[in-house]
């Protein structure tokens, strides 16, 4: 650091050290990249993946995915993500197809989430078909996965993309002659 260096690359900078001293090094890490020095971080911590301009996800040698971590959240769902829990018990299935409602799951009786494309323009639009279904919102807010649960489902789809391209079934799915067979 003694010489200013423009690029500065660090291997696991924050492996071993506390959470309080982990925070200074990323808040220094900050200050050096606000002042022009392009920083490159390797890390075992998923989560540190919050601090940077850009993130490569690397398993088992293979580059899985280069993004911002907000694109990287939005890849790892297929859009943004909306938590619905409502006041009574509500079936999804009542509710109609919504513009920009990517997917809807029914995560228990009275809790959906909302796969959406824009999270700020289609909670509204969720509430109010929630409320017209007979349906009375309780709460809603944006679900935002840790970096662990992102890292973890876009690996996991790289390597069920890798099994279904060797002629091998992916975790959880049947193959297809036993499938025909049922």
């Amino acid at each position: 650091m003694v010489h200013q260096p423009s690029l500065l690359i660090l291997d696991e900078p924050t492996a071993g050290i506390d959470p309080l001293l982990r925070t200074r090094v990323w808040q220094e890490l900050d200050r050096l990249s606000q002042s022009g020095v392009t920083v490159i971080v390797t890390t075992q911590y998923v989560t540190e993946a919050e601090h940077c301009d850009a993130v490569a996800l690397i398993s088992e040698g293979n580059l899985v995915a280069y993004a911002t971590p907000e694109d990287l959240r939005r890849r790892a769902l297929g859009g943004e993500v909306i938590e619905i829990v409502t006041a009574t018990s509500f079936d999804a299935g009542a509710l109609p197809q919504l513009e920009g409602v990517v997917a809807v799951r029914q995560q228990g009786p009275r809790q959906l989430l909302f796969v959406v494309e824009n999270a700020g323009l289609a909670t509204p639009q969720v509430n109010d078909a929630i409320e017209r279904a007979g349906g009375a919102v309780e709460s809603s807010r944006e679900h935002r996965p840790t970096f662990d649960e992102v890292f973890a489902s876009l690996v996991t789809a790289h390597a069920d993309r890798d099994k279904i391209g060797s002629g091998q079934p992916a975790p959880g799915m049947v193959p297809h002659d036993v499938a025909g067979q049922r």
